[in-house]
């Protein structure tokens, strides 16, 4: 990670850290949103109250929004793994995904859909369940001056949770999108399958969790922030969780 992180900086300065995060921004606030507002339907739905806190329905309460959240910002998922991997002069978001289009057409801009699907479903559900029974077992009163800490705490823990868990999916989810889009050359793999068995013959298991730890230190602080701000959020404006 080190020798990557000085590696980015010999090529394009602090900027290169910084690269592709514009449209990031653009593509994380709907999906924060849709992700949230989701899970809430969901768990009015399918959450039994009999049975409030169910763990497998809380997984695929997560589960659907992640796939709904994924679903509707693709496209800006896809321009900015490009972004984010060009070392060479970009055209800028609306370039890239102009330049997708006239290529390949709609179809272009949402490549790689099913597997970021495979990867996304779980890791979303996993993480909001995670946080969900933390949530029911630790969170103290909204009133708690330490509510804002512990909000954090257990949104990390989510995160990292997930994150470990799902994590060879989204190494396969971004080989892939790298291939599709000639980032790397040559690799002998098109699909899942190709790619998960060229990855296992060259490296092994642990090639599937190759670049874990720096995903993890991405992981936990954008989760604990993201789950402290809304849980902020939701008790500034008087709103009750499912």
């Amino acid at each position: 990670m080190w020798d990557s992180m000085i590696k980015f900086y010999k090529l394009e300065g602090m900027k290169g850290y910084f690269k592709g995060n514009g449209t990031n921004v653009l593509r994380i606030v709907p999906f924060s949103a849709l992700e949230f507002y989701v899970f809430e339907i969901c768990k009015g739905i399918f959450m039994d109250e009999n049975d409030p806190k169910n763990k497998l329905r809380l997984v695929l309460s997560g589960s659907i929004a992640g796939i709904i959240a994924s679903m509707c910002t693709y496209p800006l998922d896809i321009v900015k793994t490009l972004l984010t991997l060009q070392t060479e002069a970009s055209r800028g978001l609306w370039g890239e995904t102009m330049h997708i289009f006239n290529r390949e057409g709609i179809k272009g801009l949402y490549r790689g859909l099913n597997m970021t699907l495979i990867g996304i479903a779980p890791f979303i559900g996993i993480k909001m369940a995670t946080f969900d029974t933390l949530k029911e077992w630790y969170l103290p009163d909204r009133n708690d001056p330490k509510f804002p800490i512990y909000n954090l705490y257990m949104g990390g823990i989510a995160g990292a949770v997930a994150a470990t868990i799902t994590y060879p999916a989204d190494l396969i989810r971004k080989k892939l999108q790298m291939k599709a889009f000639d980032i790397v050359k040559d690799a002998p793999y098109d699909n899942i399958s190709e790619c998960c068995r060229y990855t296992y013959q060259k490296e092994g298991v642990t090639g599937f969790f190759r670049g874990m730890a720096p995903n993890i230190l991405k992981v936990v602080p954008t989760i604990a922030i993201a789950f402290g701000c809304n849980e902020q959020l939701k008790k500034w404006f008087g709103v009750e969780s499912h």
